[in-house]
């Protein structure tokens, strides 16, 4: 996985100390989904394993710990933006919501 992500520019080595670095936009979610595209298919599913084993680990450490809150459920799902209230299939736009 190392060197797919060395191969689509996420992680960087410096020329004299082979050092790796992570690239300057590493918090750019939507760099990184279109960077790891480039990556093989094989190397995709291992990051991805990664996360989803890394995600399960610390929610069961919350749970242990009694820190882990699953959030509000509900039937529908509702975006709010500052100045509206979307709610999918109302037949509204987003228009405007983070402008």
């Amino acid at each position: 996985v190392r060197q797919g992500l060395i191969g689509v520019g996420l992680i960087n080595v410096e020329d004299r100390s082979g050092l790796l670095t992570l690239d300057k936009d590493y918090n750019n979610i939507g760099k990184f989904l279109n960077r790891i595209l480039g990556m093989e298919v094989h190397q995709q599913n291992a990051l991805f394993q990664y996360f989803s084993d890394t995600l399960s680990a610390v929610i069961q450490n919350a749970k242990k710990n009694g820190r882990y809150d699953m959030g509000i459920l509900g039937k529908s799902l509702v975006f709010y933006c500052p100045n509206e209230k979307f709610i999918p299939g109302a037949g509204h736009r987003l228009q405007g919501c983070w402008e």
